[in-house]
């Protein structure tokens, strides 16, 4: 998106501020979040204040739960949640010369969207037995998010249940497969299955692990 369609797009959500008949027009002020209109946890958001007919400088731009950094002078900022702050913070706007409010905005606070457990690229279904073999561990992977952020692993149990003898049950840490894991992933033969439960992964923001979807694999 260029800057002209950027700009275009602020003005056209912008909050405008009506003035009495006895008061000078009030600068119209708006404010974009430039990834989807959500502030997220643990990352830093990008954010644009747009003023119109305002000295950017006059301005005191305060927040009740989110930090705003400055990138510029032009009103680029990074905003990040404070804490574990969740629901809903405002951006306040007021003249530093005159005290008064110019504006009030109301922003979205949420968590990262649930990471999808992995193998191999797939979230179960049937492996050859070479395939299941030549894995080394389970991944998470947050699909469709336009946002940098990462989650890990921390922690899973994986059941192996040979076509004959029995089941074996593999509880470790981390997501790369831990040599006891691994010695069983290498058994892998037609008819075998796999279990990947209690799979937890850890995002920027998260106070805890949060817990994700299981994964079952068959071997043909």
């Amino acid at each position: 998106m260029n800057k002209r369609s950027i700009f275009a797009a602020l003005f056209a959500l912008s909050l405008p501020l009506l003035a009495t008949a006895q008061e000078a027009p009030t600068p119209t002020i708006a404010i974009a979040v430039d990834k989807m209109n959500v502030i997220y946890a643990g990352l830093d958001n990008p954010l644009t204040i747009a003023i119109n007919g305002h000295p950017f400088e006059d301005l005191d731009i305060s927040s009740d739960k989110l930090n705003l950094v400055a990138l510029d002078k032009f009103g680029h900022f990074n905003a990040r949640i404070n804490g574990a702050a969740l629901g809903e913070a405002y951006i306040n706007i007021r003249s530093k010369k005159t005290g008064k409010q110019l504006g009030s905005f109301r922003f979205r606070l949420k968590r990262i969207p649930d990471p999808t457990a992995q193998i191999g690229g797939k979230t179960g279904g049937v492996f050859s037995s070479g395939g299941m073999q030549s894995q080394q561990g389970v991944i998470a992977m947050i699909e469709g998010f336009d946002m940098n952020a990462q989650c890990e692993i921390t922690s899973f149990t994986c059941f192996y249940s040979p076509a004959r003898g029995q089941v074996e049950e593999y509880q470790q840490s981390g997501g790369r497969f831990t040599d006891l894991t691994l010695a069983a992933i290498k058994k892998a033969k037609p008819g075998d299955m796999y279990q990947f439960v209690d799979i937890k992964a850890f995002c920027p923001g998260d106070p805890i692990a949060r817990s994700i979807n299981s994964i079952a694999i068959q071997i043909k």
